[in-house]
This record gives structure tokens, sequence and C-alpha cells, in this order.
């Protein structure tokens, strides 16, 4: 991981796109452009608080005086928070446990129609014709 001190910020810009030719162009987007070392970088946002939000981070890192990754653009602390536990794996590991836990059936789960079966026969309930 190559790392710089050297960045500067630039100002937020502002993307649109005019649906028909005289037509009031509308906001599409917002992106965030920076350099780290002499590389440019970008980021785009739906919004111009989310954009502003990054830039702050951005911002403030670099005013800790922390490094920042040439390659990724971002400073050292946002690319290990990147870098965490993937949520969704994670939660595919914990699942496949309490499956092979409780001998196949995800726990909590039940037949999908099973509250739609008489307590007692077990057949299906059927709704009155009006």
């Amino acid at each position: 991981m190559t790392t710089s001190y050297k960045v500067k910020f630039w100002d937020i810009r502002t993307n649109t796109r005019a649906d028909k030719p005289g037509k009031k162009p509308r906001v599409v987007s917002h992106t965030v452009r920076w350099t780290v070392g002499n590389r440019e970088k970008s980021q785009t946002f739906k919004t111009k608080g989310l954009a502003e939000g990054f830039l702050s981070d951005l911002r403030q890192a670099a005013k800790k005086g922390e490094a920042f990754d040439v390659d990724s653009g971002l400073p050292a602390s946002m690319v290990k928070a990147k870098d965490g536990p993937d949520l969704v794996r994670l939660r595919r590991h914990v699942r496949s446990h309490l499956v092979a836990s409780s001998g196949g059936q995800v726990p909590g789960r039940h037949d999908r129609h099973s509250r739609h079966r008489h307590p007692r026969s077990g057949r299906r309930r059927t709704r009155p014709t009006v």
C-alpha cells in the first residue's frame, strides 16, 4: 500500500442532464474530486448532502495528518473500514451454522402455509366465499 500526504481537494461538481433541448437541465448527481500524489480521484453521490459529508470526512482525515492510499485515494482509516468484515458473508456463515446445529431446519422458520392449515386435521383452510 503506497501512501502519500500530498492531498488536494476540489469543489463538488454537480452533474446535470437535459431531458429535451431547450428544457432546464436537472441535477442527476454530485461528484467529489480530489488528488492524492499526482493521481486524480473522484466518487459520485446521489445527493449533495452525501457528497459534502464524504468530502468533510476526507478533509478531517487530512487535517489529522493521516496518510492517504495512492491506489484507492482514501485515508488509512477509511481503507481499513472498507476492508472490514463483510456482513453478508458473516450472515451466511451464522445461518449455515444454525441450520447444521438444528438438523437442517432454520430455527424460527416454518412451512410457508402452516398458518393456513387447520390445527387438528392438518387440511388447508379455505376462505368462505361471499
